[in-house]
C-alpha cells in the first residue's frame, strides 16, 4: 500500500452564489507520490503537467488534483460524505499502485480544451435542452467537467457523430 495515512482540511471555496454549500478537500500525504501520477495520468486521461508534476481529472462532478504530497478534490457536498469520497480516492490511488505492473504509465502533457475550441464544435443551436442558455455556457461547464456531451441532445443525433467523436478527442466525456 502506497498511501498509508493523510490528513484531511476542508475548505469552503469562494463561491458566488449565497446559497453555495460545496467543500473542498486538501488531502496532505506524507508519501511522495511523484511516481504514481503517470499512472494515474495513464488510468484517468487527465490534465497532466509533468513540469509540476499534476494530474487534474473530472469524475462524477468532482474535480480532482494529484501533486507529489497532496490530493485535492473539489465539489463535495459536506464533511461526511467528503470524507467518505476521499477515503474511496485514495483507496483508487492505492489499487493504481498496486496494479502499475499491468499498466503503461502515461507520460503524455495534457492540457484542458479551450472553452471557445469546444464551443466553435457544438451544434449552437442555444436549444437549452443542456439545462443552460447557451451553447457558449455548455462549452465552459463540458471543459470544466460539470457536464457531458451526452447533456446536449443535438451531439446525440447521427449528423453530429464527427463532431462528436470531434471532441471525445480533446479529452472531453
Amino acid at each position: 500500500m502506497l498511501i498509508e495515512s493523510y490528513d484531511i482540511a476542508f475548505e469552503a471555496p469562494e463561491c458566488q452564489h449565497p446559497s453555495c454549500d460545496e467543500l473542498r478537500a486538501k488531502v496532505a500525504i506524507d508519501t511522495d507520490l511523484t511516481e504514481l501520477i503517470p499512472y494515474v495520468n495513464a488510468e484517468k486521461q487527465g490534465r497532466y503537467l509533468p513540469a509540476v508534476p499534476v494530474v487534474t481529472w473530472s469524475e462524477e462532478g468532482r474535480n480532482f488534483a494529484l501533486r507529489p504530497h497532496e490530493l485535492a478534490v473539489g465539489g463535495l457536498n459536506g464533511r461526511e460524505g467528503g470524507v467518505d469520497t476521499v477515503r474511496a480516492s485514495v483507496d483508487m490511488l492505492n489499487d493504481i499502485w498496486e496494479r502499475r505492473a499491468r499498466i503503461t504509465p502515461d507520460h503524455n502533457t495534457r492540457e484542458a480544451p479551450k472553452i471557445l475550441d469546444v464551443y466553435k464544435l457544438l451544434p449552437r443551436t442555444n436549444c437549452k435542452e443542456c439545462d443552460l442558455p447557451s451553447c457558449m455556457g455548455f462549452a465552459g461547464e463540458l471543459v470544466a467537467g460539470n457536464k457531458k456531451l451526452d447533456d446536449c441532445t443535438p451531439l446525440l443525433e447521427k449528423v453530429n457523430e464527427e463532431t462528436r467523436r470531434k471532441l471525445l478527442d480533446m479529452g472531453l466525456k
